[in-house]
């Protein structure tokens, strides 16, 4: 009996941790921009429902670089929009895979697209997965 409980314990915790990590980034957003500051803006959308999301860029493709590499001293900022007005604080990416919290700004909730710019002379394309 013990035993049973403890199996159905343990298969429980597992699918809730398997839930909680798939929601963890609930969206990848693709980005394409210009070189030195030129703004671009995703298609794909966000939907927020808090104060608070969290971001990464997961790829990079600077033009006429190797994917995933990363200009020196160079940054990635983004942040949400609607339309072309700001919903979120500005964060900077200076490398893949670092994870930035992300304040929404006025209304918590709503549908936002990923605006994206580079200090690099060269254009890219990222990936930024977007979740809570």
């Amino acid at each position: 009996m013990i035993k049973k409980f403890v199996a159905v314990v343990l298969s429980m915790i597992c699918v809730a941790s398997m839930a909680l990590s798939a929601s963890a980034y609930s969206v990848s957003i693709d980005v394409s921009f210009g070189a030195s500051g030129n703004k671009g803006y995703s298609t794909d959308t966000f939907t927020a429902n808090g104060q608070f999301a969290n971001a990464y860029v997961s790829y990079v493709s600077f033009n006429g670089m190797t994917a995933n590499a990363w200009p020196v001293n160079k940054y990635i900022k983004s942040a949400l929009y609607s339309g072309t007005t700001r919903k979120s604080k500005i964060v900077k990416f200076t490398a893949r895979n670092q994870v930035k919290s992300v304040e929404i700004t006025g209304s918590y909730t709503g549908t936002y697209r990923v605006g994206a710019w580079t200090d690099s002379e060269k254009g890219a394309t990222i990936t930024e997965s977007w979740g809570r």
